[in-house]
């Protein structure tokens, strides 16, 4: 038990965002993370494209589905973050930075 505390320890130190002291260290870090997941859902978005491009039903659909939750995720961040505004970059708060 005590070998494997120690193992998720050393863990936990290597890991930067642990590391990370200040708001603008943590967002930094998480500004990285982000910019992995949208760079692998878009490579996951294309390559879906490319899977179904004979199926243009398909493909008008799932267009689709991206604006609808492109809606949804600014309400959702709107609700959330009170100063937010996807459509006049008006940000708030500490999340400003990780908006940019």
């Amino acid at each position: 038990m005590k070998t494997s505390i120690f193992y998720v320890a050393i863990f936990i130190c290597l890991n930067y965002n642990a590391l990370a002291q200040s708001s603008r260290e943590m967002i930094t870090a998480a500004g990285g993370e982000y910019l992995k997941a949208d760079s692998e859902l878009n490579r996951v978005n294309n390559e879906t494209i490319k899977l179904y491009s004979d199926d243009t039903a398909f493909i008008t659909i799932l267009k689709k589905s991206e604006k609808l939750w492109l809606k949804q995720r600014d309400a959702d961040l709107a609700m959330v973050f009170p100063g937010y505004n996807a459509d006049t970059s008006i940000r708030s708060g500490t999340m400003e930075i990780y908006f940019q």
